[in-house]
């Protein structure tokens, strides 16, 4: 977790709190992050950052919040991820990481996100169950070709497994002030690979492929009015508007 030396710091000192005895910190994070000794005693020392993965990870074993333990100064906060997304464990970490960092962000109060994107802004996706299940379906068909992903696309069976996390990142999004650059090829994206998913038998049904078409339009329905109102808007709660700008780069 780059951006705050400080944090880290403090970060290991609560989590050394928690613990019997504090020569258990080095065992406590060989085991928690699968890293050597060497390297616990790197991050202990400081000389290695720990990935916000890493902090995930720690925070979430000892309870604690990370958002709290960072001293913020109205400046930029910067994190690095340096694994790829490669299971489905990985995709519910890197489902976790955005919404830890959108709370970070969110606490700040200073700044607005700047979102820069050559398709739908995955947290769009997420305010539809069927659509965000149909991305991390997509995800997973990248990341693994195994047989068993050759099934057809099952809305329920993702909707049930990240029900909680689609619902956190939609409603931190939604209170997040943001300014988005999108690329003018931004809608086409979504439609060929919808095109070959049907094409291709890997959609399920007729009716799910024309339900995601549906959810595709009021994405871009609430885009059209965010951006004619200057602000956020939460179709849960319209009482709840922050800033927000849409810019378009032509291609």
């Amino acid at each position: 977790m780059q951006g705050s030396d400080k944090s880290q710091v403090v970060l290991l000192e609560e989590i050394s709190k928690k613990l019997k005895k504090k020569s258990q910190l080095v065992e406590c994070l060989v085991d928690c992050l699968s890293i050597s000794t060497d390297s616990a005693y790197r991050r202990i020392s400081g000389k290695t950052a720990l990935t916000l993965e890493e902090a995930v990870i720690l925070s979430n074993k000892f309870d604690l919040s990370i958002d709290n333990l960072i001293e913020y100064n109205g400046g930029t906060i910067a994190f690095e991820r340096r694994s790829t997304l490669k299971s489905e464990n990985d995709i519910a970490i890197h489902l976790k990481e955005m919404a830890e960092m959108m709370k970070i962000q969110i606490a700040t109060g200073t700044q607005p996100a700047i979102y820069t994107t050559k398709d739908i802004p995955v947290f769009y996706q997420l305010y539809f169950p069927e659509m965000a299940a149909f991305k991390v379906y997509s995800w997973h068909r990248a990341l693994n070709s195994s047989q068993d992903l050759k099934d057809p696309f099952e809305p329920d069976k993702y909707i049930s497994n990240y029900k909680n996390l689609f619902a956190d990142i939609k409603q931190l999004y939604t209170k997040l002030p943001a300014v988005e650059i999108w690329s003018e090829i931004a809608i086409l994206g979504f439609i060929r690979q919808l095109q070959y998913y049907y094409d291709s038998g890997l959609m399920g049904s007729k009716e799910t492929a024309l339900l995601l078409c549906s959810q595709h339009q009021q994405i871009f329905d609430l885009i059209k009015e965010q951006a004619r109102m200057g602000c956020k808007l939460d179709p849960d709660n319209f009482a709840q508007k922050h800033r927000y700008q849409l810019r378009i780069i032509l291609q």
